[in-house]
């Protein structure tokens, strides 16, 4: 027996795994890969994975100047995260110094501006 680990893109993945019916013993492990490029043939991370380092990228990506909770959620969906894990983020983010809550907001209007 012999164990398999594969990578492949969100639109092949249906195709993947109905040529692996039958063949499998077991359901096959799914998991997004967060942060994932292929780069000659390899799976590499685009940055190392740190959380500020990452949402910086995607502060430079979208050009934002000011963050909120929406940007976030976004942020951690095309990470392969879930939509939920944005307050967590908020806080490290915060807590990194790479954003901060802007004052003239609050409540369901709340924004974050980016630290430069």
């Amino acid at each position: 027996m012999f164990r398999i680990e594969a990578f492949c893109d969100d639109k092949n993945l249906p195709r993947v795994l109905h040529a692996l019916m039958g063949l499998v013993h077991g359901q096959p492990a799914i998991q997004p890969v967060a942060n994932a490029k292929v780069k000659k043939g390899e799976v590499r991370a685009k940055v190392n994975g740190n959380l500020p380092e990452l949402f910086s990228v995607y502060i430079k990506k979208n050009k934002l100047e000011a963050v909120t909770p929406t940007n976030i959620k976004a942020f951690a969906v095309e990470n392969g995260y879930a939509e939920g894990s944005y307050s967590l983020f908020l806080k490290n983010l915060i807590q990194a110094k790479v954003l901060r809550r802007n004052p003239k907001t609050h409540g369901n209007k709340t924004s974050y501006v980016v630290v430069k």
